[in-house]
């Protein structure tokens, strides 16, 4: 049963997620039914310059590869990923250290 929980295909983690920057602990909170695959997204978005989140491209320029770690927080049931977004966003945004641009469910 836990298996479905975090995908059917085990290398596959339905899970919330996290990108921190380690220079400054600013935060961007996702939601992704396969974590690899959507870190190689975002790494690939950054090390090219493409990134759609404009502050979160432009520490990744400053610090580099080295200042950023990828982390799953809370692996997830794909139908439970917005409201776990969400609460994990609320819990980030009260300190004010976050990337993300809609700090609503289903943004990242």
């Amino acid at each position: 049963m836990h298996r479905r929980c975090i995908g059917d295909d085990m290398t596959k983690i339905t899970c919330i997620y996290k990108i921190r920057n380690r220079i400054n602990s600013k935060v961007y909170i996702g939601q992704t039914v396969d974590f690899e695959a959507r870190k190689r997204n975002h790494l690939w978005k950054l090390q090219y310059g493409k990134h759609y989140n404009k502050e979160l491209q432009a520490d990744f320029d400053t610090g580099g590869l080295m200042s950023m770690s990828f982390e799953v927080i809370e692996k997830t049931h794909i139908l439970l990923l917005d409201q776990k977004e969400e609460s994990w966003l609320a819990h980030y945004s009260k300190y004010g250290h976050t990337y993300n641009i809609v700090k609503t469910m289903g943004a990242g």
